[in-house]
């Protein structure tokens, strides 16, 4: 038995709860030719949905009727799932995979009284330009609410920044409504943000939800880098930047000097996303440097502009097995002297 192939179109829809509601919806089941496959209707309401098949052959469409109870005691969405499932074959000797997709029907249950639900998306910008935001709104309540939103703006330290006062709305019970808009950064410092969106609709708490973002500069900042190396060979060096800009930036890289001993060498180029990162990487010679610590600058480079750092790097201690070995061997003496 071959496992067959099963697809499901569309994958879902959703209805909002209304008592004794009747409604059909229809999903086209795709499958290999020849292939019979079991209609199968899961979920706490499957009771109440009634396929128009039972077994399907192939490709079929198949229409489900939904008729709804008077009353559903549990509020919030409720899934119905939808698939058609390929039957085992008791002939068939071992494991076998059979294929299996689900499709579902969301039946969302009003809460009783007044119940918001929120979302809030905010995008990264660069400093003193607008940042978008998208707040959405749905009423999942019985009653009908008056939804007075605000978007409060903190920084990295928690501290508030700015705040913006939404236009009060009514709601009907599982109606919608969408704020989309943006907010001048000016005065903002590069960095971290958090906007808090706080929706007061007369119910017992506010709808309370966050979303973070970045305010971007045109910098880089050198996070990491190689700092122990050894003697007298080729070495890797890697270095760690992390772009600060909104935009992408093309043709990044480091040059590396040691300026005591003359060593310099580059880094192939990378480009890095906005607020993205990479590993740059080059290689140098050890052989001419004596000391066990040494000075190295790195300069990170990036539309038209550089990134300094000056560093201490080291070299990778030599472990003297010999020496352990003695100090071991003393000790143990010690021990046994005393021991006697």
């Amino acid at each position: 038995s071959v496992q067959a192939y099963i697809g499901l179109s569309p994958p879902s829809y959703s209805v909002d709860f209304e008592p004794g509601l009747k409604k059909d919806f229809s999903f086209q089941f795709l499958t290999d030719a020849g292939k019979k496959l079991n209609v199968v209707v899961e979920g706490d309401l499957a009771k109440y949905v009634t396929a128009s098949e039972e077994t399907i052959t192939g490709t079929t469409g198949v229409t489900f009727s939904l008729h709804l109870p008077r009353s559903i005691d549990v509020p919030g969405p409720h899934l119905i799932f939808i698939s058609a499932v390929q039957p085992v074959d008791p002939k068939r000797q071992g494991l076998a995979l059979y294929g299996v997709i689900k499709g579902r029907i969301v039946v969302n249950v009003p809460y009783p009284g007044k119940y918001v639900e929120a979302s809030l998306t905010t995008e990264n910008a660069k400093a003193g330009s607008s940042v978008p935001y998208l707040l959405r709104l749905q009423n999942l309540g019985s009653d009908i609410v008056a939804a007075k939103p605000q978007i409060d703006i903190f920084d990295a330290s928690n501290k508030s920044v700015d705040t913006l006062y939404l236009e009060a709305t009514p709601l009907e019970p599982s109606k919608k409504r969408e704020y989309e808009g943006k907010f001048n950064s000016d005065g903002y410092l590069p960095g971290r943000y958090r906007a808090t969106a706080v929706i007061e609709y007369g119910g017992r708490n506010p709808a309370v939800v966050s979303s973070l973002f970045r305010i971007g500069e045109l910098s880089m900042h050198i996070v990491n880098y190689s700092d122990y190396f050894a003697r007298d060979t080729i070495n890797r060096f890697d270095i760690t930047v992390e772009s600060q800009w909104n935009d992408p930036l093309e043709s990044v890289y480091a040059e590396v000097s040691i300026p005591d001993y003359g060593i310099k060498f580059t880094t192939p180029s990378v480009t890095l996303d906005g607020f993205g990162n990479a590993i740059l990487t080059g290689y140098f010679d050890t052989r001419a440097i004596q000391e066990d610590s040494f000075r190295a600058i790195i300069t990170v480079n990036y539309a038209e502009k550089k990134t300094e750092k000056s560093v201490i790097l080291h070299f990778k201690g030599v472990i003297n097995y010999v020496l352990i070995a003695l100090v071991l061997g003393i000790v143990l003496l010690a021990l046994l002297l005393l021991w006697l």
